[in-house]
């Protein structure tokens, strides 16, 4: 072998490492006022938690999918993967009374040799691969990342009335969206910590950060909306059947 085809191989080599993806796929549907998991409804012919698979099995950087479920919701999810053969999903585990509990059970069933983790909301069917694939690059080289939008609108803090004290910089604002991605090792021992003191929040970035954690924000999409809301389905709606024009 040629020693520049030597060298491009052995950097491939050097640079090649297990991702495992983990899908919070927790959801339920009273926010909008449905009897059952918002994921499971239908967008052009297909449900909103198999848009949210399709990217992460299709992604050359992720080796297995582990989806965090309902325990009512796993054998639908099952069929659901069934149907479309999805061939990464590694696990489909029984979520906890928390989103942050179900995350750490997902952690328990990642691969023993995973390097990287990537953490995302089934409910964000539209992120973009290249996003993905630059957050999984960047807790590599940081130990911690996450997609983030810089904040559009004005922002102000208000009190408990909702009586405006103060506006922020909005320069120094960003809105952290999913995936976010980590060392194995690092996230584990965070929630293994939150865990022991009882420290409860809101994703897992926060999580890492309260353990000293640094993490790298990563241009985001717009587009990666999370479905919330009926708006949200109506959007999220629209996008998925004219994604074609906008990619």
């Amino acid at each position: 072998m040629g020693k520049i085809i030597r060298g491009v191989f052995d950097k491939h080599l050097k640079n090649k490492f297990k991702t495992a993806v983990i899908i919070a796929a927790g959801g339920t549907g009273s926010r909008m006022g449905l009897d059952f998991n918002k994921l499971f409804l239908m967008i052009d012919e297909k449900p909103v938690i198999a848009h949210t698979i399709d990217v992460f099995e299709k992604c050359s950087k992720v080796d297995e999918i582990v989806i965090v479920a309902n325990e009512n919701d796993i054998q639908t999810v099952k069929e659901i993967i069934e149907d479309f053969g999805y061939t990464k999903v590694k696990t489909i585990a029984t979520g906890g009374s928390t989103r942050q509990e179900s995350v750490y059970k997902g952690l328990l069933c990642v691969s023993e040799d995973t390097h990287i983790v990537a953490i995302h909301d089934a409910a964000r069917p539209l992120i973009n691969p290249a996003v993905v694939e630059q957050c999984i690059d960047a807790a590599d080289e940081f130990g911690a990342s996450a997609a983030g939008v810089p904040a559009k609108d004005t922002l102000k803090k208000v009190d408990s009335n909702f009586i405006i004290e103060s506006t922020l910089n909005r320069e120094n604002i960003v809105q952290i969206q999913t995936p976010q991605c980590f060392k194995k090792e690092l996230i584990l021992k965070a929630h293994e910590s939150a865990m022991e003191d009882s420290f409860i929040t809101t994703d897992d970035c926060a999580v890492a950060e309260h353990y000293g954690a640094k993490i790298k924000v990563v241009p985001g999409n717009s587009f990666n909306i999370k479905l919330t809301t009926p708006d949200d389905y109506y959007v999220l709606s629209a996008l998925i059947t004219y994604r074609g024009e906008f990619e």
